[in-house]
């Protein structure tokens, strides 16, 4: 979960880095609010993403000294080692609902206000939307499908170019932007870009609607910039500005008279596919799986009634001698194993099958790999167990060898399983920034009947 969090912090906070100092200032605000709206929900989704191509085949290894913890259920010498993290993160999942709780009720209230405001005016209609002329003098705005304007602005000669903007605002649905926004912001309150987020789409909403005025409105650029410099000033007066206003106000009567760059603002829309496509590679999930190889090695030899021919034979003996020279040569060593991928172990296999008695009784062979041991028996594991490695992922989870969430184990019983192994992960073999310390290898019935009878 901390490693979905920082990755959905980082990507939104680079995204919103790319929209502010490369997209703001360009003349395509249709885009930039699809912009905004696209990267907060591919930030939020980007980090779930498995990335199948990005499996790695995780070599059985044959450690000298401690060994991982095969064919053994959860213990008592296994949960104590992960006992002390519970309480931090029940900590941190109390803190977490405290916060966003309050939150939730506050941006409740809110809008219970903005929809009570509707009671204390007096109602009319203005091209299709309700329009409340409020008692007080407030500054005029809309929210959902609802304009709200102070008398003052209602009777003034720039009546009409008011209204079209917050029709705008209307028509173009602006108030689910921002809804969205402050509902990620309850979820994710420590995400501290969501609040430049809610910002941005605020300053792209008013250009979006001072372009509607423009465009469908009887008034010239000129004569709408004064009128919303009259605005600021009256805001002024009744202390209802503050220095953001001046900000925002100052972009929009920038962004009317600036000239829309078409092939430039082409070649950045144009560059934000590799940068999408560098934050999937980037920040989704790479899916490790313990898989097979694709195809056994053939034995390149027909068995014959007196067992394999002397190629073959010296072929065995030469690899199993090459790997016992390096057992010897590691011996007394700390921290070195040997792994397995690097021997032929499969083609070993084959050869010992093919071997005549007499030939089996002369060869050396590796204790528990060559030849190959008989199919383990079934042994499934505990309803409690599959709850526990389920709830933490302190235990990565392998299904019939493929990697899989930890929360897929509630859609099982422990019945389903035939075979599990619990295997204790070496500092090397633990992904950067996971929290996972054991590997869990579940065998379903059909999965072990391919793993353990069929390949046998």
């Amino acid at each position: 979960m901390m490693l979905y969090l920082l990755k959905f912090i980082g990507g939104s906070t680079l995204l919103w880095g790319v929209y502010h100092f490369g997209l703001e200032q360009e003349k395509m605000h249709h885009f930039k609010r699809f912009y905004l709206l696209f990267s907060l929900g591919f930030a939020l989704v980007v980090p779930l993403i498995p990335l199948p191509w990005f499996e790695q085949e995780v070599a059985p290894v044959l450690t000298m000294g401690n060994e991982p913890i095969q064919d053994s259920p959860i213990s008592t010498q296994v949960v104590p080692q992960i006992a002390p993290s519970f309480p931090i993160e029940s900590i941190f999942w109390l803190v977490y609902t405290f916060i966003a709780s309050i939150l939730l009720l506050r941006l409740l209230h809110n809008l219970y206000r903005a929809f009570l405001v509707q009671t204390k005016g007096e109602k009319s209609q203005h091209a299709g939307v309700p329009l409340v002329i409020l008692p007080e003098n407030v500054p005029t705005h809309s929210f959902f499908n609802t304009i709200y304007i102070n008398p003052k602005d209602y009777a003034e000669d720039g009546a009409s170019a008011i209204l079209t903007h917050e029709l705008a605002h209307i028509r173009q649905r602006h108030s689910w932007d921002i809804l969205f926004v402050e509902l990620l912001r309850v979820l994710f309150w420590f995400n501290p870009v969501l609040f430049a987020y809610k910002r941005s789409m605020q300053l792209n909403h008013e250009f979006l609607a001072d372009e509607a005025v423009i465009q469908q409105a009887n008034i010239d650029i000129p004569t709408y910039q004064y009128l919303l410099l009259d605005k600021i000033a009256q805001a002024q007066q009744l202390r209802l500005v503050q220095q953001f206003d001046y900000f925002i106000t100052k972009k929009r009567l920038f962004m009317m008279t600036k000239e829309a760059k078409r092939q430039r603002s082409f070649w950045k829309r144009l560059a934000l596919i590799p940068l999408i496509a560098g934050l999937i590679l980037l920040l989704s999930d790479k899916v490790q799986s313990q898989s097979k190889p694709s195809s056994t090695p053939q034995v390149l030899a027909q068995k014959e009634q007196s067992g394999v021919s002397q190629a073959l034979l010296d072929e065995y003996n030469t690899e199993v001698k090459r790997y016992w020279d390096t057992i010897a040569a590691i011996m007394g060593k700390k921290n070195h194993w040997v792994r397995l991928d690097n021997f032929k172990i499969d083609r070993l296999n084959d050869i010992y099958k093919m071997m005549s008695e007499a030939q089996r009784a002369e060869v050396k062979t590796i204790p528990r790999h060559v030849p190959k041991p008989p199919p383990p028996a079934r042994k499934s594991p505990t309803n409690e167990q599959l709850q526990i490695w389920s709830s933490t992922e302190v235990y990565g989870v392998w299904i019939d060898g493929k990697k899989v969430a930890n929360a897929v184990l509630k859609n099982f019983k422990a019945s389903d399983f035939s075979r599990f192994f619990v295997s204790k992960l070496y500092k090397n073999a633990i992904p950067p920034g996971s929290i996972r310390r054991f590997q869990i290898d579940l065998y379903t019935h059909r999965g072990y009947e391919d793993a353990f009878i069929k390949n046998g």
